[in-house]
């Protein structure tokens, strides 16, 4: 819908300004300007309210993948950073090789991590809305989710 309001404002907007149909480039960089401005700070939807409704559906998509609480915890310790297999020991796993194919594996399957190389090394990082989850510091409420639907 936002997307849908900025293009038809802008087109109304630089339609306005038009003078027998042309306007000089200057003109609509301007109205560009203008528009943008109103629609995304004039307009825009408050952090909190923004903020609440992207927990509740990143909470949601996450209570349906089928986790576990120990999961959860470990995807909430993650957060926003990168982790590496041979993290294991922080994460409660016993070898690297259990934490990449019990955990690390099954989150990149799960769409919930990406995995990337650097330096001859992996490196696993949370996307989605594990990622949203993480920002939003909205694990708990997952795990509320999770006892309230057992």
């Amino acid at each position: 819908m936002l997307v849908n309001d900025v293009v038809g404002d802008l087109r109304v907007a630089v339609q306005e300004r038009l003078q027998n149909g042309r306007a000089a480039p200057y003109v609509v960089d301007e109205v560009l300007d203008e528009k943008l401005a109103e629609i995304l700070f004039e307009r825009r939807v408050p952090d909190d309210v923004a903020e609440a409704k992207l927990a509740l559906i990143s909470t949601r998509m996450l209570a349906d993948k089928g986790l576990r609480e120990s999961d959860l915890n470990t995807l909430s310790a993650i957060g926003g950073g990168d982790v590496v297999e041979g993290q294991f020991a922080e994460f409660g796993m016993e070898s690297a090789e259990v934490f990449r194919q019990s955990f690390l594996e099954r989150m990149r399957d799960g769409g919930l991590m990406q995995v990337r190389s650097y330096q001859g090394q992996d490196k696993y990082r949370l996307v989605n809305y594990a990622h949203l989850c993480a920002e939003l510091e909205a694990f708990d409420q997952v795990k509320e989710l999770l006892k309230a639907n057992m």
